[in-house]
């Protein structure tokens, strides 16, 4: 909407003219200074760098700001609704009664008669429109999940961001559901189907021939001379000397002698010096540490 279109708006529906307007030195004014004297309308303008000459449009500017950013963080609506918010303040602001008109609405004061506010909805909130596509299936989805964004000019409906297909409609079937505001929600469910998933840590075993990576080393009593060792349950490896190993000791009995040697019931005791090898390695050995 231009300011030619709003002139010929007020001069159409309610038989007024305007006579002067009073601004700025922007540039979206000053192009239309060859067209205010065609119309024999006074354009009057601030100094510059001096807004407060120009006071009620200032403050007037801050209250429309001040409710669209406050309708923008009620309906979790990220920056790119800017334009739909800054709209609808401006629409809620003339249908809200002011001290400044005697308790009426700028609505009222216009038209004459008290504004009907049966068709306001909470901004952001979600809602359900009849999805009236001819060519869905008979098992499709009868409804539109989107999210309410305004009133439309010279509708009588609502105006409506569908959350799947990311467009702008307007309904007058809609069901809305007003304490939800789902359009982050539905945001973060989408981006985390984007992302990849979150990868397990991988512990990998380690190899049979590899001697010291089975070792645990837990604290078995107050002497901080022993310790526990736990053994794994592996047969012993040979080494490449034909000394059998175990994860527990150093070498310590040859290959002739473990097959020469009957295996015992009863887990041996390893030391540095002697030891006794059995059919099934033993559990946990005391270790001097000294």
């Amino acid at each position: 909407m231009t300011l030619k279109f709003l002139f010929t708006l007020v001069e159409r529906q309610y038989n007024k003219y305007v006579k002067i307007v009073r601004s700025d030195n922007g540039t979206e004014f000053m192009c239309l200074k060859q067209y205010f004297i065609k119309q024999c309308i006074l354009h009057q303008t601030s100094c510059v760098g001096t807004p407060q000459q120009n006071r009620h449009i200032e403050r007037k500017h801050r209250h429309i700001l001040n409710v669209a950013r406050s309708l923008r963080f009620q309906g979790n609506l990220p920056i790119k609704f800017w334009g739909e918010c800054v709209l609808i303040a401006g629409y809620l602001i003339n249908l809200k009664p002011s001290s400044i008109l005697k308790g009426k609405s700028p609505s009222e004061v216009i038209h004459g008669c008290v504004p009907n506010y049966a068709h306001l909805r909470v901004f952001g909130s979600l809602c359900y429109a009849h999805n009236q596509n001819r060519q869905r299936d008979k098992f499709d989805s009868h409804s539109r999940k989107c999210v309410f964004v305004g009133y439309p000019f010279e509708q009588k409906g609502w105006k409506l961001f569908d959350l799947d297909t990311e467009i702008f409609f307007v309904s007058r079937d809609v069901r809305f559901i007003e304490n939800e505001f789902s359009y982050f929600e539905v945001q973060k469910k989408v981006i985390t189907l984007l992302e990849p998933p979150l990868q397990d840590l991988i512990v990998e075993e380690p190899l049979e021939n590899d001697v010291g990576s089975h070792l645990r080393h837990d604290v078995a009593s107050s002497n901080p001379v022993e310790c526990t060792v736990n053994q794994p349950i592996a047969s012993p490896i040979q080494d490449r000397r034909g000394i059998a190993l175990t994860d527990d000791c150093d070498p310590i009995v040859s290959i002739s002698d473990l097959h020469a040697e009957d295996s015992s019931t009863d887990p041996p005791s390893c030391t540095k010096e002697t030891a006794s090898s059995t059919s099934s390695p033993p559990t946990t050995v005391m270790v001097p540490l000294g």
